[in-house]
């Protein structure tokens, strides 16, 4: 490891959906807005030597899906959490996910959120588990889980996201310090889930099996809507698509998002809108013809429920400048 190798350390506030997908993206998670709570806060990320180390403190009802890493092992800690849902449990502060390099996760989070996601080299890991006289079941890392140690680590867990996010001067500094700092943070959240695995009260969390197959349903029926190529898709052509019944479709929404299949396609056709409109030239494009292209017919009607969605008129998304 290069002693003097810069870290980037930045801190990014969130004002909107396009900010959240490209805050918490990197090109492969992407999220959905599931009402009409604009997403607020901020997301702190520091480069931790190969590691990525991203802590978020945010206000948004928004769903997500896609891989956090193709190569490295990434964790996820809920810190503070108002109602979130992961592999179709609540969430509680402490509760941690363990997602193996490309692995797609698919979650929902409503309201006050906390979190902490970083990536970690498996040679690494088990260097630190030998340190510190750690049996670590390689099982744990071969698939993914939500995990319950105790909000206890979730405290311990703030305490170095707080560290790294007072300390960005130095973390971007190309010295000596910084680096020391930056490997002492990369083990420190390595050692907390380490720790984490050896608690007496830690519990694999398992779903019932309807609440499993209905999250299998919701994440396919996500999956599949971002990567669908023809026209806009309804709630018949999702049931059918995803091989269920539409009253078999409505139960697994209603128990994972708590809405209707019909709504969630109205949320996630509207957040593609959105996006589309912040990542597109004024000059290229018109505010219809984006609304067109994901079966929005009405345009006055259309124009309305953008506002009271993201609140502001698609014509002002448009004219912004285009997000990178």
């Amino acid at each position: 490891m290069n002693q003097h190798e810069p870290i980037v350390a930045t801190r990014l506030e969130i004002g909107g959906l396009e900010v959240l997908e490209n805050a918490i993206s990197s090109g492969t998670v992407y999220p959905t807005q599931m009402g009409v709570r604009k997403p607020s806060g901020q997301i702190v990320a520091a480069m931790l030597g190969d590691s990525m180390l991203t802590y978020g403190d945010m206000n948004a009802d928004y769903s997500v899906t896609g891989m956090f890493s193709d190569q490295m092992l990434s964790f996820g800690i809920f810190i503070e959490v108002d109602h979130s849902m992961m592999l179709s449990h609540d969430a509680r502060p402490g509760d941690f996910c363990i997602l193996p390099a490309s692995t797609n996760h698919f979650a929902q989070h409503y309201g006050n959120l906390k979190y902490a996601v970083w990536t970690a080299d498996l040679t690494r890991l088990y260097q630190l588990a030998d340190a510190e006289g750690i049996d670590v079941d390689p099982r744990m890392f071969e698939q993914w889980g939500l995990y319950r140690p105790g909000a206890e680590w979730a405290a311990y867990a703030l305490d170095i996201c707080n560290a790294m996010s007072d300390m960005q001067a130095p973390l971007v500094g190309a010295t000596e310090n910084a680096s020391m700092t930056r490997a002492q943070m990369g083990d420190d959240l390595i050692r907390l889930v380490l720790h984490s695995m050896v608690q007496i009260d830690l519990a694999r969390l398992e779903a019932s099996p309807f609440l499993q197959a209905s999250e299998r349903l919701v994440r396919d029926a996500h999956n599949l809507n971002w990567n669908y190529t023809g026209r806009p898709l309804t709630v018949d052509g999702l049931a059918d698509t995803v091989g269920v019944s539409r009253r078999t479709l409505y139960r697994a929404f209603k128990s994972q998002l708590g809405i209707s299949p019909a709504k969630y396609l109205k949320y996630f056709r509207m957040s593609r809108v959105h996006l589309e409109l912040s990542h597109t030239e004024r000059r290229q494009t018109t505010v219809g013809c984006i609304a067109l292209s994901w079966g929005f017919g009405d345009l006055g009607r259309f124009s309305g429920d953008y506002y009271r969605m993201f609140k502001e008129y698609p014509s002002q998304t448009l004219a912004r400048p285009v997000v990178a």
